[in-house]
């Protein structure tokens, strides 16, 4: 294997980080690749795969919100060549807003219906001196690492519009870190960024990209609605001026802002997939794959059909081992 490709996981409180991580396993078994868990915390990353596929697949529930950090490394093994080994921590999105918020499942004591997941109390009882070090420390691990993976989650920008505020206040510490140690004044940051507009499934997010004409439907045999990653970025512009999405341009700006153009990626994306109907068949007025409870956590309806979930890592190790960029 080559060098691990170091990837910061980056994104607001409950937007679907820990479920983009868990259907991992299942979108690189659809495209033929396998991935299990290496180095001094294998056993951690492979029962993190193994106990958060059978929950999404099995028993139809989303991961409970990340109250503490977890460093995960996981090899990603091709159909056929050479893999690459991916090493990230899952943090609670809290962190990258400085606030007294030590974890996403302390943010709310109400069920979340832009989370899927139901925000709880409790979890690793931390100081604010507590949280500012680990946080102090996550920063230093986004400035030294090669990509950076952020999740912008549009049903949580129209319900509670903050997407931005838990972006630029980390991210201009990021800059400060990394400038002060390896960049000239005036150059951008040296990741490699993939930015994933997340719950694409999401019927009121669904319906507001079929008015405005976004999508098309998979190759493949389910023939899913997708929007093509050469269309993503002006798919995420389009949704920048659309009612509720203000902070959509304020992180497109910040992001343009601080890291070559070039160097971004943009991928809409879907955890869980669309439902089908009984005939294996895509059904525009019914393909919600959440089923609400009123007594208990949101559940899966039907089956786990990642899309765009591999895609990103794929996009950011290539860039990161051709060269291109190097460690910043």
């Amino acid at each position: 294997m080559a060098d691990p490709v170091t990837i910061g996981l980056w994104g607001a409180p409950r937007s679907g980080k820990s479920t983009v991580l868990s259907c991992l396993r299942i979108a690189a078994h659809a495209r033929g690749w396998r991935i299990n868990g290496v180095g001094a915390d294998a056993a951690e990353a492979e029962r993190f795969l193994a106990e958060h596929t059978n929950m999404l697949d099995q028993d139809g529930l989303f991961p409970e919100p990340t109250d503490m950090a977890r460093p995960l490394s996981w090899e990603f093994h091709p159909p056929a060549g050479p893999g690459f080994t991916v090493s990230l921590q899952d943090v609670p999105g809290g962190w990258f807003k400085g606030s007294s918020i030590a974890s996403d499942s302390t943010a709310s004591n109400s069920w979340d219906s832009a989370a899927s997941v139901k925000s709880t109390p409790g979890g690793p009882t931390m100081t604010q001196k507590e949280v500012d070090e680990a946080r102090d420390k996550f920063v230093e691990h986004l400035a030294a690492c090669n990509g950076l993976l952020y999740i912008y989650d549009p049903v949580r920008e129209r319900e509670v519009g903050d997407s931005y505020t838990f972006l630029q206040e980390t991210l201009g510490l990021v800059a400060q870190k990394v400038e002060s140690q390896r960049l000239v004044d005036g150059s951008k940051l040296p990741h490699a960024v993939a930015v994933c507009v997340t719950k694409f499934d999401d019927p009121i997010v669904f319906h507001q990209a079929r008015r405005g004409m976004w999508g098309t439907q998979s190759d493949d045999g389910d023939r899913m609605p997708i929007v093509k990653d050469s269309l993503a970025p002006l798919f995420f512009e389009w949704l920048s001026r659309q009612p509720n999405q203000d902070s959509a341009r304020k992180v497109r700006e910040a992001l343009v802002a601080h890291f070559d153009n070039t160097r971004i990626a943009y991928f809409v994306t879907s955890a869980i997939g669309f439902a089908l109907d009984e005939h294996g068949d895509f059904d525009p007025s019914d393909f919600d794959n959440i089923t609400p409870a009123s007594d208990g956590p949101p559940r899966i309806a039907d089956q786990i059909r990642p899309i765009n979930v591999l895609e990103p890592f794929l996009w950011l190790a290539e860039r990161i081992r051709a060269g291109s960029l190097g460690a910043p």
